[in-house]
């Protein structure tokens, strides 16, 4: 959930014909804490990196794994952008942030996780290197102003996982398709450490319940 820098990943109401799966609710993002998160680098992440954003366009995507202070798990859905929708979101970030330096010609996915708040990626000089130009529902300051800002993000897939990275603020997230969901939490942690990340810092949607040890080994 991309606020102030922080990708912003929220709520998308489940799309007609889809399941979607029960999740547990987790904390709003605390901006206030130390971003300590500790999940790669973007140096790191970014190495021998693949992904197509025609890939991941037109599937429910849910997180399984994130470095973040609290996320809302939900479904998130991609897609690429019209030459009109371009043009319009264009026009609102132009009114709102004018100093915005954004090459438009290389817009290239949106992300848009509710009507209030839509996030268009655009390519950098790297495969998975994206500026996310994020036009958020918060307001600026208390005025009645859109929340308009970019952050430096990266974003890859192995296999049928996607991860997601934020360079600005080291928040991380990792993603599948509703029916490739990680279903225990080892496979939740097998499966981010499939993309890089550091497994030991992170948290799973899935709850990890110690196994119990036999009476008699005790």
């Amino acid at each position: 959930m991309l606020s102030r820098g922080i990708i912003e990943i929220v709520l998308l109401s489940a799309a007609a014909g889809y399941m979607d799966l029960p999740v547990r609710k987790l904390p709003e993002i605390d901006l206030n804490k130390p971003n300590n998160f500790d999940a790669t680098t973007c140096e790191k992440f970014e190495q021998n990196a693949y992904f197509d954003p025609k890939e991941i366009v037109d599937s429910l995507w849910k997180i399984f794994y994130y470095w973040a202070n609290g996320v809302e798990i939900s479904t998130i859905l991609f897609s690429l952008p019209s030459d009109k929708k371009i043009s319009n979101f264009r026009t609102f970030v132009e009114t709102y942030n004018p100093d915005l330096s954004i090459e438009w010609d290389k817009a290239a996915l949106f992300m848009e996780p509710r009507p209030d708040v839509k996030v268009l990626l655009v390519s950098r000089d790297r495969p998975g290197s994206y500026l996310a130009v994020v036009k958020g529902e918060k307001h600026d300051k208390g005025r009645d102003v859109p929340n308009v800002h970019a952050t430096d993000v990266r974003m890859k897939t192995v296999g049928r996982y996607m991860g997601i990275m934020n360079c600005d603020d080291g928040t991380a997230f990792a993603l599948a398709r509703l029916h490739d969901m990680p279903d225990t939490y080892h496979h939740c942690k097998a499966a981010a450490q499939l993309l890089g990340f550091n497994v030991n810092t992170g948290e799973s949607y899935i709850t990890h319940v110690p196994e119990l040890r036999p009476l008699d080994e005790l």
